[in-house]
């Protein structure tokens, strides 16, 4: 009887459990849309996608366990509903990713945190090469990569280069030329954090702007107010006079959080990712938790043909991002 009985109790008691870690889960996401008010929601907010996919799993588990009772059911249509809304906020719009074959004058970009402790920079070099990017945006770059990434400087001869001996040094590397550039500190009264703007000269097809920033972490409530403060000012610093351009880098935050989608307002700029799907980019040492903080935002005029992140080891925490667009 004993033995009969112990699945129905089983049963009942991880069904209760599971119960639980939904209502938790359900509370963290509703909680992740608070970013504006609090550091720590804002904090929650870049793991939604793993929020949701933790509530798919509970909400199985519930169904299944818990049988076909009638208000498993009806929670079952609300479950449908919370999942479909907040996966709209985390996946791009899926319609406005430009595959078109007949664009042939294409451009590569492609923009990479290296980290700059990284001990493997020959694969950095390797991966940079197999790729065969127009024109790559180091991130982390520091003295010693000036050493690292001469054997790019015969294919990228033109650079502009801001190195620095903590993380947030920045390069770009081009094959076209670069017929005018800015280097604009970010609150500089607060940080040092270069924001390269480069314009290439990309012959019949005309110019780009390419712009590069790496932000600061948002690990302290402190540091996020820096970050946020950055992106206030990057919306000051590219105009909007027609040219084409494309806003690169580690941004250390997520596309749906509501600061980056003020940045995007506020310079008139849109997430590279839509039409191409989710893309995470960081940390590359544990992959559920991959999210896209790595981003690339394009104006209007700027269509985007192809968008991947590259999985490659390269002794980096961050993916490589991989960007081919057409004016």
């Amino acid at each position: 009887m004993i033995k009969d009985g112990f699945w129905p109790l089983l049963r009942v008691r991880i069904c209760s459990v599971a119960i639980v870690v939904a209502v938790c889960l359900l509370g963290l996401l509703v909680f992740s849309y608070l970013g504006q008010y609090s550091f720590y929601a804002e904090l929650v907010s870049n793991f939604r996608l793993q929020v949701l996919v933790g509530l798919v799993i509970a909400g199985v588990a519930i169904g299944v366990l818990g049988g076909l009772q009638r208000w498993l059911v009806w929670l079952g249509f609300g479950w449908v509903l919370v999942l479909l809304g907040a996966g709209w906020s985390i996946f791009p719009e899926p319609t406005r990713g430009a595959r078109a074959s007949q664009m042939t004058n294409t451009v590569r970009l492609m923009t990479f945190n290296i980290l700059g402790s990284n001990e493997t920079p020959q694969r950095v070099v390797e991966v940079i090469t197999e790729n065969r990017p127009d024109a790559v945006v180091i991130i982390e770059y520091s003295s010693e990569w000036t050493q690292y990434l001469q054997p790019l400087h015969v294919d990228y001869p033109y650079r502009l280069e801001q190195p620095r001996w903590h993380g947030f040094g920045i390069a770009v590397f081009s094959k076209f030329p670069i017929t005018d550039s800015s280097v604009r500190q970010l609150a500089a009264d607060r940080t040092d954090s270069p924001m390269l703007i480069a314009m290439m000269d990309l012959g019949s097809s005309g110019v780009l702007r390419l712009a590069a920033v790496h932000l600061l972490a948002p690990m302290q409530p402190e540091r996020m107010s820096i970050r946020n403060q950055q992106m206030k000012e990057i919306e000051g610093l590219l105009p909007t006079d027609g040219v084409p351009t494309v806003l690169v880098g580690d941004f250390n935050c997520v596309p749906w959080s509501p600061f980056m989608q003020e940045l995007m307002e506020g310079t008139g700029l849109h997430d590279s990712r839509e039409g191409w799907g989710y893309q995470g980019s960081w940390p590359t040492s544990f992959w559920p938790m991959l999210i896209p903080i790595d981003q690339a935002l394009v104006s209007g005029d700027v269509n985007v043909v192809d968008r991947q992140v590259i999985s490659a080891s390269t002794g980096s925490d961050h993916l490589p991002i991989l960007l081919e667009i057409a004016l």
